[in-house]
């Protein structure tokens, strides 16, 4: 059994919380929430991997304090190859806890005593993951042609185990050429490496202020 991260364990000080897959989201949205002034507000909860979602939901619900303070919560993953089940795994999570989830992913249910959102990663019912969204948000920075070209250039070359990832791959090779290089697209973020006030990420700042 995969046990839950500590972090999720967190002294719960704020009326929202959101729930993310690890220390990397962390560093990205509580950068977007400083940016659109929720930093206050939201409390951010890293539960260690998008497979600990069910065992950290459930930990979170029922610790003190939790139904007298907390007047919303959410939970943010990544779609990755499938958005639609990565929003119906999450979607019986909360179903399986009492809570009634929304009908669609990037939207909030408002009809329970806790308001409840799920946002599937990176938005607009497409598969992917954060690293797409922090992408788009430089697509028309001319460095990334040069990012383009080298990962092209990477992936032509013969007889060399190609990355596994190619998002993460071409984010991290945006970001080693940044005035101080950050190894996560989390501190990327905290550093102002990507552009959060892009059009790309006009949805998930919506999500983020119905919270």
């Amino acid at each position: 059994m995969v046990l839950p991260n500590r972090d999720s364990e967190a002294i719960i000080d704020k009326p929202k919380l959101l729930l993310v897959e690890g220390k990397d989201e962390v560093e990205f949205f509580n950068a977007l929430l400083k940016k659109i002034n929720k930093q206050d507000e939201v409390l951010v909860i890293p539960v260690g991997g998008k497979d600990n979602f069910k065992y950290s939901f459930p930990a979170t619900v029922k610790r003190s304090g939790f139904r007298e303070k907390v007047r919303s919560i959410a939970i943010v993953r990544d779609g990755d190859n499938d958005y639609m089940a990565a929003f119906e795994s999450v979607k019986n999570i909360v179903k399986d806890n009492g809570y009634v989830p929304p009908r669609d992913p990037d939207s909030f249910n408002t009809s329970g005593i806790i308001k409840v959102g799920i946002f599937i990663m990176p938005g607009d019912l497409q598969n992917g993951m954060l690293e797409h969204l922090c992408l788009r948000t430089q697509a028309e920075n001319p460095i990334m042609q040069c990012v383009d070209s080298f990962i092209q250039s990477v992936a032509a070359i013969e007889d060399i185990t190609q990355p596994k990832n190619l998002v993460k791959a071409k984010a991290q090779a945006f970001l080693s050429v940044m005035p101080e290089i950050v190894n996560t697209v989390g501190l990327g973020a905290q550093k102002g490496y990507w552009n959060l006030e892009h059009d790309c990420l006009f949805k998930l700042n919506q999500f983020l202020d119905e919270l």
